[in-house]
């Protein structure tokens, strides 16, 4: 028996919550990754692009104009240097928090100077695309080597996924004792096949 899609990213979500906005892994090593709320685990980059786009759309939508492709401009050199994936690892944290502050800056107040002159701007839109074609697959190369020198490698599953692997164990279950129970729901419903009483008399 198939459990529904919104059943299983139910399971998903109340196994997998407090490692899902993560996106590092959580041991020592990258411990300056993420914070922790509570039992949350959410990655400090993520957080800080979310309060740059949170800023730069309320400033866009109240006091927007002509300034917002200026500052993105400016901006946007600056934020795209500090954060190409093959030296952002050796920035200090704190400068990193910075960077992916700007950058939310830059693509909130930048978005509202591309529709604000679409016809004059829209080229912005094939730059910013084969930009971020690029930064995707140098960011994939430097991420496939982020682990290399760790005395745990090779040990099976690491402290930095630990959680992760508890999560999936937890969703497998989970799923694996919802498919039993919708699998006995579904032959008690259908139950024995009767025949008429007349019927099975007269055989």
């Amino acid at each position: 028996m198939r459990v529904s899609s919104l059943t299983r990213r139910t399971i998903e979500w109340r196994h997998a919550w407090p490692v899902r906005f993560a996106h590092h892994p959580l041991c020592a090593r990258h411990r300056h990754e993420t914070w922790r709320v509570g039992a949350l685990h959410v990655c400090r980059g993520c957080v800080s692009l979310m309060a740059g786009l949170a800023l730069g759309t309320m400033l866009a939508l109240t006091v927007g104009g002509p300034w917002t492709a200026t500052i993105a401009a400016l901006l946007a050199p600056l934020v795209l240097g500090v954060s190409w994936p093959t030296w952002y690892p050796h920035v200090p944290r704190p400068l990193r928090d910075v960077a992916r502050f700007a950058l939310g800056l830059v693509i909130a107040l930048g978005s509202h100077a591309i529709f604000s002159a679409p016809f004059r701007l829209w080229p912005l839109l094939l730059l910013g695309a084969a930009l971020w074609w690029l930064y995707r697959r140098q960011r994939a190369r430097v991420h496939a080597h982020r682990c290399d020198g760790c005395p745990e490698l090779g040990r099976g599953i690491c402290s930095g996924y630990a959680l992760h692997a508890s999560a999936m164990r937890a969703i497998a279950a989970d799923l694996e004792a919802r498919m039993e129970t919708t699998k006995k729901i579904g032959a008690f419903r259908t139950g024995p096949i009767s025949c008429p009483s007349r019927s099975c008399d007269s055989e």
